[in-house]
C-alpha cells in the first residue's frame, strides 16, 4: 500500500485519485486480531497524512480511505493462525462485490472516506460511543464468532510470508453474506441511513452485550 501509493504519485501528474483499503479496524481493534488491526490503523494513518500533504502542495489528487466491514475472503483459511482452532470471521459478513463497487464509485465521484456495510459502521459508532459495551461483546460475541470448531491447518502451511493456499476471490463463510450494501450505496449518494435503521442495529448488538452481562 506504501510503495503502490508513490509510484501513484508519478504516474498521476495530472490529477486522478488513490484509493487506499483500509478496514472498521482501522477505527476499532479487534480481539485475536491485533497485528491486523495495527495494520489497518496504519493504513488509515498514512492514507490521511498523505491527503494532507497533497492538499498542502496543491496537487490535484484525490485520496480515498475505504474501510471494508468483514467480508467473505480467503483470508481467515491463508493468513497465519496462532489458534488452536481455525479461523473464520465475524457477522455480518459482505461480499467482495460490496467492496469493488464502491471503489469503482470513490474512482468517479471523490471522496474522503466510505465504509462498506452498515453493520460495519454500526460496529465502529458502538466502539466510540460505548467502548465498554463493545469490550464485552468482543469477548462474548466477535471472540468466539472467529473461532471454528475444527483443527487448524496442518502444521508446515504457513501464511505468514506467502498465501498458504489459492488465491481466490471468495472465502466460503459457511452464514448469511450480503451481495450488497444499503447503507454504502446511500452514503456514497450523499444521503444518510435513517435513524430508525440505525436505532435498530444498535437494539441488537446493545441486546446481545446484555445477555452477556446478565448471563456470566
Amino acid at each position: 500500500m506504501l510503495y503502490g501509493s508513490l509510484e501513484a504519485l508519478e504516474v498521476l501528474e495530472d490529477g486522478g485519485t488513490i484509493i487506499n483499503i483500509g478496514s472498521i479496524l482501522s477505527d476499532r481493534s479487534i480481539m485475536l486480531q491485533g497485528s491486523y488491526s495495527a495494520s489497518k490503523h496504519a493504513v488509515k494513518a498514512f492514507t490521511d497524512a498523505l491527503r494532507m500533504e497533497l492538499e498542502d502542495e496543491g496537487r490535484p489528487i484525490n485520496v480515498t480511505l475505504v474501510k471494508p466491514a468483514a467480508i467473505d475472503t480467503p483470508y481467515p483459511r491463508n493468513a497465519e493462525n496462532h489458534m488452536d482452532e481455525a479461523a473464520t470471521i465475524p457477522a455480518p459478513v459482505y461480499a467482495p462485490d460490496t467492496v469493488a463497487r464502491a471503489m469503482l464509485h470513490a474512482a468517479e465521484h471523490p471522496q474522503r472516506e466510505v465504509i462498506v456495510g452498515g453493520g460495519g459502521k454500526q460496529f465502529t459508532i458502538l466502539g466510540k460511543s460505548a467502548p465498554k459495551l463493545m469490550d464485552t461483546l468482543m469477548k462474548t460475541v466477535f471472540g468466539p464468532q472467529q473461532r471454528k470448531d475444527e483443527p487448524p491447518r496442518p502444521d508446515g502451511e504457513s501464511g505468514l510470508s506467502e498465501p498458504a493456499g489459492e488465491l481466490e476471490e471468495r472465502g466460503g463463510y459457511e452464514g448469511h453474506v450480503a451481495e450488497s450494501s444499503l447503507y454504502t450505496r446511500l452514503r456514497q449518494r450523499g444521503r444518510t441511513p435513517s435513524r430508525a435503521a440505525f436505532g435498530l442495529g444498535f437494539a441488537g448488538l446493545a441486546y446481545a452485550g446484555y445477555r452477556a452481562l446478565t448471563d456470566r
